[in-house]
C-alpha cells in the first residue's frame, strides 16, 4: 500500500512541476501580447521553457526512479528562481497590468531596459541548468530501461 501511495505522489510531483511551468508560461506568452518590447527575448524564454516542460512530461514513466526523482528535485528548486524573476518582469513591465509602453513610459523603459534583458539572460540560464539536470540524471538512468525518451 505504501509503494502505491509513493507512486501515486511522485506522478503528482511531475504533473503540478509541470503545470507550475505551464502556468509561467502562460504568464510570459501574456507579457509578449502586451508589450512592444522585449517580445523576441521574452518568446524565447517561453520557448525554452515549454521544451523543458514537454521534456519532464516524458519522465513521468520514470520517476518512480530514484535518479529521475533527484533530477526533478533540483530542476523544481531552481525553477522556483524562475518564477521568482517571471513576477519582477511583471513588476517592471506592467503598471496595474497594463504595459509599460507609450511616449509618457518611453524614458522609464530606457532606464530598466538594461535590468530587463538581465532579469531574461537569468531566467534563460536557469532553464538551461534545469535541462542539463534532467539531461544529466536521464543519461545515468538511460541504460536501466529499454524506453526511449
Amino acid at each position: 500500500m505504501a509503494e502505491v501511495i509513493g507512486t501515486v505522489s511522485a506522478c503528482i510531483g511531475i504533473f503540478t512541476f509541470a503545470l507550475q511551468i505551464s502556468n509561467k508560461i502562460n504568464d510570459l506568452k501574456y507579457l509578449c501580447k502586451q508589450l512592444t518590447e522585449f517580445v523576441s527575448e521574452l518568446e524565447v524564454l517561453s520557448a525554452r521553457l515549454e521544451l523543458f516542460r514537454m521534456t519532464l512530461e516524458k519522465l513521468e514513466p520514470f520517476e518512480k526512479n530514484p535518479t529521475v526523482q533527484f533530477a526533478v528535485q533540483q530542476s523544481s528548486k531552481r525553477f522556483h528562481d524562475v518564477e521568482i524573476i517571471v513576477q519582477k518582469l511583471q513588476r517592471k513591465l506592467l503598471v496595474r497590468g497594463k504595459p509599460l509602453s507609450g511616449p509618457h513610459n518611453k524614458w522609464r523603459l530606457l532606464n530598466i531596459e538594461k535590468r530587463v534583458l538581465e532579469l531574461i539572460q537569468k531566467a534563460n540560464k536557469t532553464v538551461n541548468e534545469m535541462s542539463g539536470d534532467i539531461t544529466l540524471q536521464v543519461s545515468l538512468t538511460r541504460p536501466l530501461y529499454s524506453h526511449k525518451f
